[in-house]
């Protein structure tokens, strides 16, 4: 191979012209390759950091009952228990209304046990019976400081939701994120125990929370299929009278979206991989038609149609190997600019998620780089083998003629 390439470059790519050339096929096949790994990334990221969101503010599984509220402990635990289920934490969800001093907004008020909470999702609340959590967004939106008071109407019961609200105020202990905008925007923390107490559910809730997985766990591939077996194994456990549902299922349209259109694009961004492939082809045109004279003397000196086959395969190689270790570069490039340029910054309440973050996995480079070569393999392969079987002094005569 050594050899190769240094005859290679002796002969054809000793002028600067021929380097230039070379130099812009390389560039044009690493960008369009790193465009398709690029749109799959940002797919992949967006998937896997919309899960990971929803993880964080929900566990892997939640469970909820068609009657409304019930206690935590008893035969549902049992059962959860008899499955394998170590982790899991009773959660109440209620709206209400934060009332600013100017201004109020609907959010989710939920009540959570923090400790359990956090070995379940992962977010640590600092929580107690007279403060509060909120989310970043939310902070930004009612211009709330830590420290500082704010107030939460809520019904005055639950079971009919009748009733004038009432105010209660809360101290805010703690802003988070869960790095999904409808989250951060919506959502509050408030104890368990006191949550109840304003609700008067006594010890009963009306949403399970359980950890699957092991703590700290990412929504990976393998972790979301065990998450969806356990979910259908407990909703076949528990009969009709729960719901089971994976911490997915509130985007799963979204994300069935994202899938179905990382395929399609991936197939359409193609063509920009052949065309570049074209520049390839035309760079090798241009070689033998520039060095005919240094070819046919290599012809006549005893070099065979074989090797000089093998000497252009190499170039192609090479040109293909160069532009997937580009392309790399320009992944990486893409990736930076897309977490640091406020130009790419997405609007949160349209994506849901503010940022994007390039997520590919090694099948993703092997399966671009491969159908990247392919595509070259073919297209190069009808150009050189027409080369070669030109003969050579139909190819001198024209040059001189």
């Amino acid at each position: 191979m050594k050899k190769i390439g240094s005859e290679l470059h002796s002969i054809l790519l000793t002028d600067k012209s021929s380097k230039r050339f070379l130099i812009g096929v390389v560039f044009g096949f690493a960008f369009s390759i790193s465009i398709i790994l690029a749109t799959i990334g940002i797919m992949d990221g967006f998937e896997l950091s919309l899960k990971k969101s929803l993880k964080l503010s929900g566990g892997d599984i939640t469970i909820s009952s068609r009657k409304g509220f019930f206690p935590v402990n008893g035969e549902l635990a049992t059962e959860l228990s008899d499955y394998g289920v170590e982790h899991f934490s009773g959660v109440i969800q209620t709206e209400g209304f934060l009332v600013g001093e100017d201004h109020s907004i609907g959010v989710l008020v939920v009540g959570v046990e923090p400790e359990k909470y956090q070995k379940i999702t992962g977010l640590e609340l600092n929580l107690s019976d007279d403060k509060i959590v909120i989310g970043s967004e939310l902070q930004k939106r009612m211009d709330l400081k830590v420290g500082e008071y704010a107030s939460i109407a809520f019904a005055q019961t639950n079971k009919e939701v009748q009733g004038l609200p009432e105010l209660f105020d809360f101290e805010i202990s703690n802003v988070v994120s869960h790095g999904l905008y409808q989250k951060d925007l919506r959502v509050v923390y408030v104890s368990l125990s006191t949550l109840q107490k304003i609700l008067e559910t006594d010890d009963r809730v009306n949403l399970l929370s359980l950890r699957v997985g092991p703590e700290g766990s990412v929504s990976s591939k393998e972790m979301t299929d065990k998450v969806e077996v356990v979910a259908k194994e407990l909703s076949r456990i528990l009969g009709h009278s729960y719901v089971v549902r994976p911490f997915w299922t509130e985007f799963d349209f979204i994300l069935k979206a994202v899938k179905a259109e990382k395929v399609m694009i991936a197939l359409v961004l193609q063509i920009v991989v052949i065309i570049s492939i074209f520049n390839i082809i035309a760079f090798i045109i241009f070689l033998n038609e520039k060095k005919i004279q240094e070819i046919f003397l290599l012809r006549t000196l005893g070099m065979g149609g074989s090797k000089l086959k093998q000497m252009w395969n190499f170039m192609c190689f090479m040109i293909w190997f160069l532009s997937c270790v580009l392309a790399i570069v320009f992944v990486y490039i893409f990736d930076y600019l897309l977490q640091n340029l406020d130009i790419f910054k997405l609007p949160g309440d349209v994506y849901h998620l503010g940022v994007l973050k390039l997520e590919i996995g090694m099948i993703a480079y092997i399966g671009v780089f491969a159908g990247a070569f392919i595509w070259m393999f073919i297209l190069s392969r009808l150009t050189l083998s027409r080369i070669i079987k030109r003969p050579i002094l139909e190819a001198l005569r024209q040059e001189f003629s």
